[in-house]
């Protein structure tokens, strides 16, 4: 009897988090693969800046040709960009190049 109430709160405590994750909905917990991608674009275009001394124009110019993509690169002045993808519907995921840092 003990053991079955034991799971039982277990159980229910799971469900707790689980449905407290999905309605806070959080970025890191939902968008993992848009966030790794968004770190190899940065990556890359960080390592582009250190070889040319200048930031590419398009991802095209850094090896990512892919149509599909979600993530997206724009380069905002000779030496700051940013990358974003969209999270939920009027929402957004934004890095800026010149605080360094996801906003």
């Amino acid at each position: 009897m003990q053991r079955s109430r034991v799971a039982l709160w277990t159980i229910l405590a799971c469900a707790l988090v689980a449905g407290g994750l999905w309605l806070r909905r959080p970025a890191w917990f939902f968008n993992w693969h848009d966030f790794r991608t968004a770190d190899e674009i940065i990556s890359r275009v960080e390592r582009f800046h250190t070889r040319n001394g200048k930031l590419p124009d398009s991802l095209e110019e850094v090896g990512i040709k892919n149509p599909d993509l979600n993530v997206f690169y724009s380069k905002l002045a000779p030496n700051e960009y940013t990358v974003w993808f969209g999270t939920i519907l009027g929402e957004s995921e934004t890095y800026n190049s010149r605080t360094k840092k996801w906003e």
